[in-house]
């Protein structure tokens, strides 16, 4: 038996923050094999993310040393990108540069729906609480009835998500500032 653990990273890294001081680490093969427990022989994992560029140099050098983490422990690590934009206050009329991940959402949106249609997955396990993804979890049942659906995410963000994508799974997964700092790399 398979799983796949899909991680949304920017959406996961807000809910680590809002969480708690000291949580941006996290392990996701070592926390994922203890939420999935033993039952599986083969666990895939997918950290969906994008490099901040925009944010300087402290930023960049955490993202680094996160993705060498990630991909060292076996993590596939897929990378979008931000794209910056410029928007105009209606009241003032000052500009300001704005910048959105792109690419991150459709690609884990295939990636849900790809797991599904293998017959040898199980369960896909979802670090996510971004609503754009309920589509995808709605094709994954259709293509696979017998999948079991997961949802891991802090209290805060799946109360938010709660009628949309956190609908669709057969299990939610809250998780807790004192899990999370069990599951944390080392650096």
């Amino acid at each position: 038996m398979q799983a796949v653990v899909i991680v949304d990273g920017l959406n996961f890294y807000h809910a680590l923050k809002d969480l708690g001081p000291n949580l941006s680490r996290p392990d996701v093969t070592r926390l994922s094999s203890h939420l999935l427990g033993r039952r599986f022989d083969e666990v895939e994992h997918f950290y969906f993310t994008s490099a901040p560029q925009h944010l300087g140099r402290a930023a960049l050098d955490h993202y680094f040393l996160l993705k060498a983490s990630l991909e060292s422990s076996g993590v596939k690590v897929v990378e979008g990108r931000f794209q910056r934009s410029i928007t105009k206050c209606k009241m003032c009329g000052n500009q300001t540069d704005v910048y959105k991940e792109k690419q991150t959402d459709v690609a884990m949106a295939l990636k849900i729906v790809e797991s599904a249609k293998l017959a040898n997955i199980q369960e896909l396990l979802l670090f996510s609480a971004d609503a754009d993804l309920e589509p995808a979890l709605v094709l994954a049942r259709e293509l696979n009835p017998q999948l079991t659906l997961s949802i891991a995410q802090t209290g805060s963000f799946l109360k938010r998500a709660a009628y949309s994508l956190v609908s669709r799974a057969d299990r939610k997964i809250k998780l807790s500032s004192g899990l999370m700092q069990g599951f944390q790399f080392p650096y």
